[in-house]
């Protein structure tokens, strides 16, 4: 830990396989050279670990579905309903816990949303996917980042084995969607009790296209309860203020970085995606200078893909 303060590092990310004395040591650690800890809640530990711990951000509400499972004893599709019954009774306190000791969570709605999808109807959850400006190593499974997390076909991680019949699927449906509705219940329980929530998308996963899956989560986020000036603050000042940047409002004394859109973001969030300027510091880009951009890339990317990439429906 010294040595990534020493050599400029922002903050220490947790990894969900750290042991429990590894995890507690971090965070000491972490505490002693005045550095935040973020990231994952280890396998190894439990929502009290958490408490007694200096971290200050969770990477996902995943991660607290993971945790209540833990402390379920482990749910499966035959105990799928008496796990959410579960997750419902300790909603509430987790969200307190987490005012309590001050700690945010980032959404990834989404990416969680999509996993039953990625299983049951992979060509559709790939068609929809902006392909094209995806980095075909990591769609093609050819790189090593992140395990191999492959996006097609052949190499999604999420998909189901070939071999597996009807019955093995609906159990797999049944527990990947409980795991979706335990993460709303959770998340709706944040929300409610005013915890700090950043937008987030875990871009690079399948099947989160950088950039655009912001977008895509904003909409997810919409859909889940949140208003649209809940959504933008979600992603601007609240990290902004997290950070402890001059980052996320418009104002003097802050960071000149601003997009501007064509529709109005306050009547649906979806007008994000409506982009027609971006100004970071003293570089304005217009529509025309973004449209190059994403070009170069997709033509980039077309140099290098192996393997062709389904195609939306009309597109």
């Amino acid at each position: 830990v010294q040595d990534y303060v020493a050599k400029g590092y922002d903050a220490l990310k947790a990894s969900s396989y750290l042991d429990r004395e590894g995890y507690i040591a971090l965070s000491a650690a972490a505490a002693k050279h005045d550095i935040p800890l973020v990231g994952h809640l280890p396998v190894a530990t439990g929502l009290e670990d958490l408490w007694a711990s200096h971290q200050s951000e969770v990477a996902h509400v995943e991660e607290f579905v993971k945790a209540l499972d833990r402390e379920f004893g482990g749910y499966g599709a035959d105990t799928a309903e008496d796990f959410l019954t579960f997750v419902r009774g300790r909603s509430e306190d987790v969200a307190d816990q987490m005012i309590a000791h001050d700690i945010s969570v980032t959404s990834t709605l989404e990416l969680i949303d999509s996993f039953q999808r990625q299983k049951s109807d992979l060509q559709t959850e790939l068609g929809a996917a902006k392909l094209v400006y995806e980095n075909p190593g990591i769609a093609e499974g050819t790189v090593i980042t992140s395990r191999g997390m492959g996006w097609l076909p052949d190499v999604n991680i999420y998909r189901w084995p070939d071999q597996w019949d009807d019955d093995r699927k609906a159990r797999s449906r049944l527990y990947w969607q409980t795991y979706a509705e335990a993460q709303h219940i959770l998340f709706e329980a944040f929300m409610a009790r005013g915890v700090a929530i950043m937008t987030g998308t875990d871009a690079n996963v399948p099947v989160r296209v950088p950039g655009f899956s912001l977008h895509g989560e904003m909409t997810a986020l919409q859909a889940a309860g949140m208003s649209p000036a809940q959504i933008l603050a979600s992603a601007t000042s609240v990290p902004g203020d997290f950070m402890g940047t001059s980052t996320g409002q418009v104002r003097p004394g802050q960071k000149a970085n601003l997009v501007l859109l064509r529709e109005n973001p306050l009547e649906d969030i979806g007008a994000t995606d409506a982009i027609e300027m971006v100004i970071i510091g003293d570089s304005v880009f217009n529509r025309k200078d973004l449209d190059q951009m994403l070009d170069t890339v997709k033509a980039a990317n077309d140099a290098s893909r192996t393997v062709p990439i389904p195609v939306a429906e009309g597109g």
